[in-house]
């Protein structure tokens, strides 16, 4: 009886071996499987030549200094690198190397003057230029009795080789007569449109908004039309895919 038990004993470690080594095999593909998709779908993604730098959940990195340099990818960045171009090639200087504000977490709450919680930047579809630029000069415009702001911009040489001679009335540098180059005439031409400014202006430069250019509604496809719920939507489809291949480990493992 007790050679019978011995026996009977020895073919369940010989019956264990294989399970235990099928058990192991298993858990190691799933922990690779999962290790190679987790890395695909957290990784900096390249753009294709159209954009600049990397994709973070549908905003890409534009290369300019500034806190969060990103712009809703597509039109924005599209339409932002072309302005950028355009102003090297004729006010000869990269005006748009250092910006202010790009874009905004979409929860961000601001109590500052000047700052509105419902700004574009929070969507990626906004700039703010660098109001502390020597070369910028601003003129009033009052238009159907709204105030904007004109923006222009010094040229880097003043031979007559670039920008249009001009005699102007700034409101932050006096009488000017020099060549200049029409920052919000180009902008505009390339949809991105200024706001006017805020209500008691005189009163507070951080009121008068004329560094703040946004992108119109009008240009932007209606897959780059962004909302609220893009990132969550973005964000389960990432969980999803972790989660799927998990849930089937643990019931081969026999977890609930």
């Amino acid at each position: 009886m007790e050679y019978e038990t011995n026996k009977s004993g020895d073919r369940e470690k010989r019956w264990l071996i294989p399970v235990a080594a099928l058990i192991t095999f298993l858990f190691t593909f799933i922990s690779a499987f999962l290790l190679m998709n987790l890395s695909a779908l957290y990784r900096p993604e390249d753009t294709t030549a159209d954009d600049v730098g990397t994709i973070e959940d549908g905003f890409c990195r534009v290369a300019v200094d500034a806190p969060s340099p990103y712009l809703r990818c597509g039109s924005p960045v599209k339409l932002f690198e072309k302005l950028r171009q355009n102003i090297i090639a004729t006010a000869g200087f990269d005006f748009l190397a250092k910006c202010g504000d790009i874009k905004r977490h979409k929860k961000a709450k601001y109590s500052k003057q000047g700052v509105a919680n419902d700004s574009k930047h929070k969507r990626g579809l906004a700039f703010d230029y660098n109001q502390e630029d020597a070369r910028v000069l601003i003129v009033r415009e009052d238009i159907a009795g709204i105030t904007y702001w004109r923006t222009y911009l010094r040229c880097e040489k003043q031979d007559g080789t670039c920008g249009v001679k001009a005699d102007i009335d700034t409101d932050n540098a006096g009488r000017v007569s020099a060549y200049l180059f029409d920052f919000t005439s180009a902008a505009e031409g390339l949809g991105w449109e200024r706001i006017p400014a805020h209500e008691g202006w005189q009163y507070s430069w951080k009121k008068k908004e004329f560094w703040h250019y946004q992108l119109k509604n009008s240009l932007l496809d209606e897959t780059e039309d962004f909302t609220d719920a893009e990132p969550d939507r973005m964000q389960k489809a990432k969980t999803s895919e972790v989660a799927i291949p998990l849930q089937i480990m643990k019931k081969l493992l026999g977890f609930r």
